[in-house]
């Protein structure tokens, strides 16, 4: 799990704290908390943070690869979603200037909290500027809010705007929303390109792993599932390696990890990590006394 990670020790303790997983546990668990310590009961409904912590299952089990994969895509690419999100940053702003500056003083965006009658809602009292009521775009902060709704290609108050705020509308549905959208295509490219380099590492090892399997048969003479001495030393030679017999006994006897008198395919596999550079190449040489 996502826990293992992180050992009980005070390094484990200290890593864990400063890691995302320790966020989205604080963010699950703070709703909760700050309800218990507010004695009024208007806090708004937060329970659906806790959804964060689907997240740390990305890094377990089966989507391990996956959560592998989103974190190559925001590193390779994080100097270009650090400049085209500012470059998004800057245009919400520039939108939600412009909506302050065209709806500040629209009455048809005036509205105020009902809490009489029926229930309490928000409802609006257009023309009417004398109440103790909400312009919805009265600073650039409040405008931003509507600005970037619109940005991802909602308009709900469109109905109501200005001929100027519809301008402003219009000119963020053809041209801002595709600066805005960037770094989404950027992750997207991220993503895609994790993806053909995870299917290429994917080849590559059933294709060293085949290689293996080859290697492994062709010495295992008598396919008895383990390779003698005597079978390392004629399968080396059949690869061109001029070794001596007693270098090849000394081979098997450090590759026999587990002292059964045989090489199994893991051995093997060790032995030709460990030795060969991961298979047999015709023609090599290889040390004549094995490493220690």
């Amino acid at each position: 799990g996502v826990h293992d990670m992180y050992p009980a020790t005070p390094s484990g303790v200290g890593s864990y704290l400063v890691s995302p997983f320790a966020l989205v546990d604080f963010m699950s668990v703070a709703p909760f908390f700050a309800d218990l310590a507010t004695p009024q009961d208007d806090l708004p409904a937060m329970q659906f943070l806790r959804v964060l912590r689907l997240v740390k299952v990305l890094a377990t089990g089966e989507y391990a690869s996956a959560f592998r994969g989103i974190q190559r895509a925001l590193a390779k690419n994080a100097s270009l979603l650090a400049t085209s999100g500012f470059a998004g940053a800057a245009v919400w702003l520039v939108v939600g200037s412009m909506y302050y500056a065209t709806e500040r003083n629209n009455p048809l965006t005036v509205w105020t909290f009902d809490q009489h009658g029926a229930g309490e809602s928000f409802v609006r009292h257009p023309g009417d500027l004398s109440l103790n009521n909400t312009q919805l775009y009265a600073s650039i902060p409040d405008s931003m809010f509507f600005s970037l709704l619109n940005l991802m290609g909602e308009f709900p108050m469109v109905s109501d705007h200005s001929t100027c705020g519809r301008f402003v509308a219009t000119f963020t549905a053809i041209f801002a929303v595709a600066i805005f959208a960037i770094p989404v295509g950027i992750l997207g490219d991220g993503f895609g390109d994790a993806i053909s380099e995870q299917m290429e590492r994917v080849a590559d090892l059933k294709m060293r792993r085949a290689r293996l399997r080859q290697s492994f048969a062709r010495a295992d003479h008598d396919d008895s599932g383990r390779v003698s001495a005597e079978e390392l030393w004629g399968c080396l030679r059949d690869h061109g390696y001029h070794i001596t017999r007693q270098d090849a006994l000394r081979m098997a006897v450090e590759a026999d990890t587990d002292g059964d008198g045989g090489i199994d395919l893991a051995e093997f596999s060790f032995l030709l990590d460990n030795r060969f550079k991961g298979e047999f190449r015709p023609r090599a040489t290889p040390p004549s006394t094995p490493p220690r």
